[in-house]
């Protein structure tokens, strides 16, 4: 449920993880975000939909998406991205584990 005041952020990674890191939205009233959508590589998941959030894009489409869906935070809910750092845009980042979820593989950047 929306509330006002909600960040508003966009899953990376459809998958299980994804799938997961929505749930806990959901569940819980400590997580004040308002989740646009989620971007995907993988062909089979493009305008699908996970828990009613549509899949909106790739990753070569991830700025654009962000800025038609006005999004100010990018949670990264993919298990690879946990393991020694993450390639995104052809460099190399370090993903922090957000807060909330650092015993998941959901991150945020």
């Amino acid at each position: 449920t929306y509330r006002e005041g909600d960040r508003r952020v966009l899953i990376v990674g459809a998958g299980d993880a994804g799938e997961m890191l929505i749930r806990e939205i959901e569940r819980n009233a400590a997580m004040t975000c308002q989740v646009m959508g989620f971007v995907d590589d993988d062909p089979r998941k493009q305008g699908s939909r996970i828990r009613g959030v549509e899949v909106l894009g790739t990753m070569d489409q991830l700025a654009d998406v962000c800025r038609s869906q006005v999004v100010r935070e990018v949670l990264i809910a993919m298990p690879s991205a946990t393991r020694g750092g993450a390639v995104m845009w052809g460099r190399p980042f370090t993903p922090r584990i957000h807060r909330s979820f650092w015993r998941q593989t959901a991150v945020s950047v």
